[in-house]
């Protein structure tokens, strides 16, 4: 009987205890809601965004996405490592 008490006391304290933290953490929807569209927002850009290249002989080179405008200029350095890794394309 002890512990039926005891546990009916522990449970009632405990769901009492988790109906507050939620309140605490956000008073409004709209509010928390803006909070996490300003941090989302506010992220910055990576410092490095690199683009994994694989060659026709199996080796791998990495080149960096920010120092590109366009895919054309990623295209020639590409087939400019591989030639330079691999040698000009047999087929």
């Amino acid at each position: 009987m002890k512990k039926l008490f005891f546990i009916a006391a522990f449970s009632a304290v405990g769901m009492l205890s988790a109906k507050d933290n939620r309140k605490d953490v956000c008073d409004y929807q709209d509010v928390c809601a803006d909070k996490v569209q300003y941090t989302l927002m506010s992220a910055k850009l990576p410092a490095h965004d690199w683009l994994e290249v694989e060659t026709w002989c199996g080796k791998v080179f990495y080149l960096d996405n920010n120092h590109y405008s366009s895919f054309e200029q990623i295209a020639a350095d590409a087939n400019y490592f591989t030639d330079q890794q691999c040698g000009p394309y047999p087929g």
